[in-house]
């Protein structure tokens, strides 16, 4: 490999990692409607994802069902709420408010310690019908974002789906090893 071609895939590299990072300093909510399918019991951490039947309703598909993060369960007044604590993500890594008498919910989290990243949004009636939003980027969040319920019955929990993340130095680790990998070939092909 010439310093020129070298210089070429440095670039590239941290073009293509600059675009990244400004491309996750923007996160959008996708509104994907509201559905008739539950109600679903509180999903099992200690199952492999695709055995919440919540996760695969989320994703679509066992293969690639997301964990279970969290959930925000709102008191009866919906004045307020608390966290169950019974997933992936401690409580402490995300910020509810009720807004609204539990009509809406401003939503906020930092997931930064975690190896976990929010990919989907679980918004619950207290009755088969869920209100369900996508990430559009699986990347930590520090900026509100509000959900709606149905615009008829109070919420009664928001449920935190995602997936795991590579901590940061394994990147670091698998990148040292492809580039050693793409030089021995190289060389071995010349």
């Amino acid at each position: 490999m010439s310093v020129q071609q070298a210089k070429c895939c440095v670039a590239i590299f941290l073009a293509a990692f600059a675009l990244r990072a400004s491309a996750g300093a923007v996160v959008i909510l996708i509104d994907k409607g509201i559905f008739l399918a539950g109600p679903f019991g509180v999903p099992d951490i200690h199952q492999p994802p695709s055995a919440s039947t919540e996760a695969v309703f989320l994703s679509g598909s066992p293969a690639t069902a997301p964990y279970y993060l969290n959930e925000f369960v709102l008191n009866s007044d919906a004045s307020a709420g608390q966290f169950s604590n019974n997933g992936w993500v401690n409580g402490g890594a995300f910020n509810v408010s009720v807004i609204q008498k539990g009509a809406s919910c401003f939503l906020s989290w930092d997931l930064t310690n975690t190896h976990f990243t929010v990919r989907y949004l679980s918004i619950n009636f207290d009755n088969p019908f869920y209100h369900v939003y996508q990430i559009d980027d699986g990347v930590t969040l520090s900026t509100q974002v509000e959900v709606t319920g149905n615009s008829r019955d109070q919420i009664s929990h928001v449920r935190f789906f995602g997936y795991r993340v590579p901590e940061p130095g394994t990147t670091g680790v698998f990148l040292v090893i492809a580039l050693a990998a793409i030089g021995l070939t190289r060389r071995l092909h010349t």
